[in-house]
């Protein structure tokens, strides 16, 4: 018996995985989606504490460990660090990372992004520059309805202490990890993938999409990801 255990990020939900959903359920006998307290649809952030987080984080794994023979686990962004926290204390056969947020703040996200549209105007690719405005439009209504209203001091403070807990835990990554990052991400740098890649001693593989942000699975170029996911999963 499979599971999966998928992890959303701050200030997100379930949804982040939406558009991956359908073919995780025909590859697992069972998808577990694990809520950050507070995290539900509608959210309740009053319930977002670090304790609580890696609590429940903790007694989720440990119930599915009771009737699962193997677990896989596969994290966004804030998720994606919890992730590696989780490979660090528990049992994970495989790890997916999608822009895990161990670093946060991409300072080269604007020369990044300035290259990328240079590039496509010569190429005079208008599918990759569609893309790009339909993804900086998701992006914006993301941040308009769900993150810059919810973005307190205490939810930032929160965010900072789990982080800081996940990479103080985070020595050595043993099982086989494939890592995805996007140079258009707004938040996550690439000395974040790269400081997690480093420490993978086995199986390892590191992504890089010079046209994906931190949207990853709600970008309009979600399905490249999609198969990279997938054909991790079957590997072996």
């Amino acid at each position: 018996m499979t599971t999966i255990i998928l992890i959303h990020g701050f200030l997100t939900n379930k949804d982040d995985f939406k558009n991956i959903m359908n073919d995780l359920n025909k590859l697992y006998d069972y998808v577990a989606v694990y809520e950050v307290p507070g995290h539900t649809i509608p959210p309740n952030y009053k319930l977002f504490n670090v304790k609580d987080t890696f609590k429940t984080l903790l007694n989720f794994y440990d119930e599915l460990d009771l009737k699962f023979d193997t677990i896989d686990c596969m994290g966004f962004s804030m998720g994606g660090a919890l992730a590696t926290y989780l490979q660090s204390v528990r049992k994970i056969n495989k790890l997916i990372l999608l822009a895990p947020a161990n670093r946060y703040l991409n300072f080269k996200l604007l020369h990044n992004r300035l290259y990328f549209i240079k590039k496509i105007r010569k190429e005079r690719n208008k599918f990759e520059l569609n893309n790009l405005n339909a993804d900086d439009k998701a992006a914006f209504n993301l941040a308009i309805t769900r993150l810059i209203p919810h973005y307190s001091i205490h939810n930032l403070q929160t965010f900072r202490k789990i982080i800081a807990i996940c990479n103080k835990e985070l020595i050595a990554i043993t099982c086989p990890v494939l890592i995805i990052w996007g140079k258009l991400d707004q938040l996550v740098p690439f000395n974040s993938v790269s400081y997690v890649y480093d420490l993978a001693i086995n199986e390892r593989e590191l992504v890089v999409y010079d046209d994906i942000s931190h949207l990853m699975l709600e970008s309009k170029n979600y399905q490249k990801i999609n198969d990279k996911i997938i054909d991790f999963i079957k590997r072996g």
